[in-house]
């Protein structure tokens, strides 16, 4: 479990965490010692997973993707929208960042038992956190009839038809797509 405290501006929750080390070239932190958790703010500086958030990870994409979907499912809003966003830029990368590793990263992040945490963040999350929770679950049930059967059974398809009766446009997109890749 994620443990919260107060945030030193007002009472938004914030992750309890220890300072981060970072390189004397960057405001990157590094990650903590391999038996620690990965340090959330690494993901601040990109949008897109590479080997070296694998690596900082402890080395292991299956690690990295169970801390994200960790963060979609317990973390707050803020650590919710860095999880879908990463859980939706790892769909949409090929198997690769972890030689260890040869089933794809759609395949690793729906054994992860990230469905249903992406689902709930479609039915409580922001609009940044539901548009990437939508496109994650687009691309994980494009052509995987057991993880459209896995979305159904989480009450997907509810969530992602209200997003499309109530969401920005670029939202509705999203969930459009979902429930696209759903009825294949």
């Amino acid at each position: 479990t994620i443990s919260l405290r107060r945030g030193v501006h007002g009472s938004t929750p914030r992750p309890n965490r220890a300072p981060a080390r970072t390189h004397a070239w960057s405001a990157v932190p590094l990650a903590p010692p391999a038996d620690g958790p990965y340090c959330i703010e690494q993901y601040a500086m990109s949008r897109r997973v590479t080997t070296k958030d694998v690596a900082q990870a402890g080395g292991s994409l299956v690690v990295l993707i169970n801390q994200l979907v960790d963060m979609v499912r317990v973390g707050n809003m803020e650590m919710k929208e860095r999880g879908s966003m990463f859980l939706k830029s790892l769909t949409e990368q090929p198997a690769g960042l972890d030689p260890t590793v040869s089933e794809s990263n759609v395949v690793l992040i729906a054994r992860a038992n990230a469905i249903k945490p992406l689902v709930q963040c479609v039915v409580v999350g922001s609009p940044v956190a539901q548009a990437n929770a939508c496109a994650a679950l687009a691309v994980l049930a494009a052509g995987h009839p057991e993880y459209q059967e896995e979305i159904v059974n989480s009450g997907g398809v509810l969530a992602l038809t209200t997003v499309l009766r109530g969401g920005d446009s670029g939202l509705q997109e999203q969930a459009a797509a979902a429930i696209a890749g759903v009825s294949q």
